[in-house]
C-alpha cells in the first residue's frame, strides 16, 4: 500500500517507520526545511538551542527505541533534578512537592496552608471542577495556588484566565499533582520521605548534542528502511478522489497515495481539505486556538550564568515564563568559556511581537533583580519563533474537538494523529510511541475504516 504522511516530527516519522516496517511504501511531506517539528535544535558559533527544553522519560521510550526503532542510538542519561519554579523571591522543586514548598515558605504561613489542604481534600475535590482554577484548587488548596502564583503562570502560558481554561488541560498538563488530589495529608506526608531518593532515581534521557539528535536519527532509521522525505513541502490543497488521495504543495508538486495519516495541525489539514462531504464549519476551527512562542537568546562571555537547567517564573513581576540555560543540560552546548540563556515568552496568533533592544534591556534588568543570574557578562542576542507551540484548551474546547473528530470520521482514506493533528497536548515520548503504533496498525490485513473508526472514538473517551 502508498501512504503519504503530513509532517516529519516525532509522531510522523515513527509512525513512517513502523509502516515501512510493515512493507507498506511511505513518503513524508514537511513544510519546514529541516525534520523534527517543535523538537528542534538551533546552532550558531558554537552553541547549541533547543527550541524549549525536551527531555524522554521513562525506561519504556528507551526499550522501545533501542528494540525497535533506531537500535544504534544509545540516548544518555541525565540527572534532572535542577529545575526550580520562582515566587514570592523563594526557589520551589519542579515538580513542586509538599515538603519542599512547607519547607520554603515563611514559618507564618505553614499552618494556614496546611488547614487548606485539609479542607481542600476534605470538601473541594468532591465537587466537580469546572475550569482549569477551580482543578487546581481542588487539588492544593487556595493558600498554595495564590502562593506560588499559578494564575499568573497560566496566564502566562495561555493569555487568559486560568478560568477560562478547560479543567482537561490539568488532567494532561498537571498530571503531577495527582498525588495530591488523591492522598490523604498523612499519606502526603509519608510519601515526601521518599520523594527525594524517586526523583533521583527517575529514568530521563537528553541527547548530549541537543535534542534534534532524535527526530535525525528517526530520519536516519526511515530512510534506511526505504522511506522518502520532501522537506520545504507545505501541503496547499487535498483532495479524495476515489480510490486515492491526492495533496498538492506550495512548490506546485503533486503527490498521491491510498491512504493519508496526517499529523500537521488538525486546522491545517482541514482548512486544505477538499472533497465530496462538506467543508468543516470555519467557525468550528477558528475555536481551536494555538500560541506561539519566542525564544530571546541571549548569549554570555562567561562559563556559566545560573545555578539550575531550568527556572520557571510565575509572578506578574516577570516577562517571561521560563529561562533555560542550556549548558547545563550538556556542556556540548556552549563553548568552554561562554554560556547562553534560553528566555521563552508566549504570544497569541494575531498579538504583536516585540523583539528589540529594548525588549531584551527589560529581560536583562529583570533576570538581575531576581539575584539568580550572573548578567554582567551578557554580549548580545538574537530571536527565533516557533508557532503551534501550546493548544488553547478553553471552556468549550472539548466539544469542538469532539465535533471535529466526528466530522474526521466522514473522510474515507485521511487520518489525522499525533499532538497537532488532534490539538492534544502530549510528551515527546508518547509522540514517538503512539506514532510508532499507529503504523503498526497497519501490519498485515488491515480494514482502514475500522482502524479510523477505533482510532477516533477511543480518542473521544480521552474526553468522556
Amino acid at each position: 500500500m502508498d501512504f503519504l504522511i503530513l509532517g516529519a516530527g516525532l509522531s510522523g516519522l515513527s509512525c513512517g517507520i513502523g509502516l515501512l516496517e510493515a512493507g507498506h511504501d511511505v513518503t513524508i511531506l514537511e513544510k519546514e526545511k529541516s525534520v523534527g517539528g517543535l523538537c528542534r535544535s538551533f546552532r550558531t558559533g558554537g552553541f547549541t538551542f533547543d527550541y524549549g527544553p525536551h527531555f524522554l522519560f521513562g525506561q519504556d521510550i528507551r526499550n522501545l527505541l533501542k528494540d525497535c526503532i533506531i537500535s544504534s542510538f544509545d540516548i544518555p542519561l541525565m540527572k534532572r533534578s535542577e529545575e526550580r519554579i520562582f515566587a514570592q523571591d523563594r526557589l520551589f522543586k519542579f515538580p513542586f512537592e509538599p515538603k519542599d514548598i512547607l519547607k520554603n515558605m515563611e514559618r507564618s504561613s505553614i499552618l494556614p496552608v496546611l488547614i487548606d489542604i485539609v479542607t481542600a481534600q476534605s470538601f473541594r475535590k468532591s465537587k466537580p471542577a469546572s475550569n482549569l482554577e477551580e482543578w487546581i484548587i481542588n487539588a492544593v488548596g487556595e493558600k498554595i495556588y495564590d502562593y506560588i502564583c499559578l494564575s499568573g503562570y497560566v496566564q502566562k502560558l495561555y493569555g487568559v484566565s486560568p478560568k477560562e481554561v478547560s479543567p482537561k488541560w490539568g488532567e494532561q498538563k498537571l498530571k503531577f499533582l495527582s498525588r495530591w488530589r488523591n492522598n490523604s495529608l498523612l499519606v502526603l506526608g509519608l510519601k515526601a520521605l521518599k520523594e527525594d531518593k524517586q526523583l533521583r532515581k527517575q529514568v530521563v534521557s537528553y541527547p548530549s548534542s541537543g535534542i534534534d539528535a532524535i527526530p535525525n536519527k528517526l530520519k536516519e532509521r526511515f530512510v534506511e528502511l526505504g522511506g522518502n522525505i520532501r522537506l520545504s513541502s507545505p501541503v496547499v490543497k487535498i483532495r479524495e478522489k476515489g480510490d486515492c488521495v491526492e495533496v498538492n504543495t506550495a512548490d506546485n508538486q503533486t503527490y498521491s497515495a491510498e491512504y493519508i495519516l496526517s499529523s500537521i495541525p488538525v486546522t491545517e489539514l482541514l482548512n486544505n481539505s477538499y472533497s465530496d462531504i462538506a467543508r468543516v464549519n470555519s467557525e468550528l476551527l477558528s475555536q481551536l486556538e494555538q500560541r506561539r512562542t519566542v525564544f530571546f537568546l541571549l548569549y554570555f562571555n562567561t562559563s556559566r550564568v545560573m545555578d539550575y537547567q531550568c527556572l520557571y517564573f510565575t509572578g506578574p513581576d516577570y516577562l517571561f515564563r521560563r529561562v533555560t540555560e542550556f549548558k547545563n543540560l550538556s556542556p556540548s552546548m556552549s563553548p568552554a568559556d561562554k554560556s547562553s540563556l534560553c528566555v521563552e515568552i508566549t504570544y497569541g496568533e494575531k498579538e504583536d511581537i516585540d523583539t528589540s533592544s529594548d525588549k531584551v534591556k527589560m529581560i536583562l534588568e529583570q533576570l538581575d533583580k531576581s539575584g539568580l543570574f550572573n548578567v554582567k557578562d551578557y554580549s548580545h542576542y538574537e530571536t527565533l519563533e516557533a508557532a503551534n507551540t501550546y493548544p488553547i484548551y478553553n471552556l468549550g474546547y472539548v466539544d469542538v474537538i469532539k465535533n471535529i473528530l466526528n466530522y474526521l470520521k466522514l473522510h474515507n482514506r485521511i487520518i489525522s494523529f499525533g499532538r497537532q493533528g488532534l490539538f492534544f497536548y502530549n510528551t515527546m515520548s508518547n509522540s514517538i510511541m503512539q506514532g510508532y503504533a499507529m503504523g503498526n496498525r497497519f501490519k498485515e490485513k488491515f480494514d482502514f475504516s475500522s482502524v479510523k473508526q477505533d482510532y477516533y472514538d477511543n480518542h473521544i473517551r480521552l474526553f468522556n
